[in-house]
Parts: structure tokens; C-alpha cells; sequence
């Protein structure tokens, strides 16, 4: 917001950013910065600026309006049915690793690690995806 009121105020004025960087003593860089909402200028940089270009310090200086979290509903049960499914799903993988002869070799067990966590990826992404694309 404050971006917007100072690079307006100077192309009314007719300054361009290296005059309004020379008249109000910082340096360009710092101008481009505050116009561009890369930085939230301190307030001795705002007075500066609004004497320069004629700006009532209460226009630059705005409250910030708190904004209450956003909350989907139904996002905790998702991620707690997503973490204690992920867990119970390893250890159910791991348990039938441990008893059974299947992993002969490291590429049977890295395949059916591959398949697990592609099962696994499904079934959470088929849970978390918008009901608009169901």
C-alpha cells in the first residue's frame, strides 16, 4: 500500500525515482525498493518521503488490519488420518518385509518400496485433492 501511494505521488509530482532519491537525501536504490514492496521503509524514511512529495504522514502510516488464519474446514482430521496412516502403512510394509523371503535382492526391494510409496502417494493425494476435481 505504501509502495503504491509513493511511486504515485512522485509521477504526479513529475520527479523521477533518482530525483525523489536526491530531494529526499536516500539513495535510489532504496527508493526502487519501497516503489517495487521489496522493503517496508522505516519511519524516518517516511517522513522524509512524505515532506518531499506533500503525502500526510496518516496516508503512508496505516494500521495493519489483523487477519485472522485461514482455516479449511476438515484439514486437521486429513492430516492426522494422513500421518497415522503413513505410519501404520511403513510399519505393515516393514513387517511383512521382516517375514517374508521376498526382498532377494536389493532391486526387488527397492521396486517394491517404489510400488508402496506410489500406493501410498495415491491414496493421500485421491484424500487431499479439492472435491472439484473428484
Amino acid at each position: 500500500m505504501v509502495a503504491s501511494i509513493i511511486k504515485e505521488a512522485r509521477i504526479v509530482k513529475g520527479y523521477t525515482q533518482k530525483e525523489l532519491a536526491e530531494l529526499s537525501s536516500i539513495s535510489i536504490r532504496s527508493v526502487q525498493r519501497i516503489e517495487n514492496a521489496q522493503i517496508q521503509p522505516r519511519s524516518y524514511t517516511l517522513k522524509l518521503l512524505s515532506a518531499v512529495l506533500s503525502i500526510p504522514m496518516e496516508d503512508m502510516v496505516q494500521t495493519p488490519v489483523a487477519e485472522e488464519p485461514i482455516i479449511v474446514p476438515g484439514t486437521s482430521p486429513k492430516i492426522i488420518l494422513s500421518v497415522g496412516l503413513s505410519i501404520v502403512a511403513v510399519l505393515l510394509y516393514w513387517a511383512f518385509i521382516e517375514q517374508s523371503a521376498f526382498p532377494e535382492t536389493a532391486f526387488e526391494f527397492l521396486s517394491g518400496t517404489a510400488v508402496f510409496s506410489a500406493c501410498l502417494t495415491f491414496l493421500l493425494y485421491s484424500m487431499w485433492r479439492p472435491k472439484s476435481d473428484r
